[in-house]
């Protein structure tokens, strides 16, 4: 499957975008700033879910953000949640006690990464992952 990229100009009533697959420009034009717009512009060109999207930024780009964020809160509770505490075992020698730590480590701060983005994009001022 080909990759797409959406540029998005936003303006209080219309939004210019731009569509990119590869070094070709596939679209262009406007849309309204509504929801409907949006999901106008996604089903008319068939992106698919994940399409990566630039806002140039401005006052009615929050609009956008967060139209996206929500649209990603919806599809992310479609999905399946995984085991609630899933275990990692390694059996090695002594090597491996420094490695599972890093691991550890790296698996809490990337969880904490996710939380606190998801959640300053619906206003959560402080997300906790405990």
């Amino acid at each position: 499957m080909e990759r797409y990229y959406v540029g998005l100009d936003v303006h209080s009533r219309e939004s210019v975008f731009v569509i990119k697959r590869a070094d070709d420009i596939i679209a262009r034009g406007t849309i309204p700033t509504t929801p409907a717009g949006l999901e106008g512009l996604r089903a008319a060109h068939q992106l698919p879910p994940g399409t990566p999207v630039a806002l140039e930024t401005g006052t009615s780009a929050f609009f956008v953000a967060r139209e996206l964020a929500r649209r990603l809160y919806q599809r992310n509770s479609m999905i399946p949640q995984p085991n609630e505490a899933p275990k990692l075992f390694i059996i090695s020698s002594s090597e491996a006690i420094a490695i599972a730590v890093l691991m550890t480590a790296i698996t809490a701060l990337l969880t904490w990464m996710y939380l606190k983005v998801a959640h300053a994009a619906v206003g959560v001022e402080r997300p906790t992952i405990f």
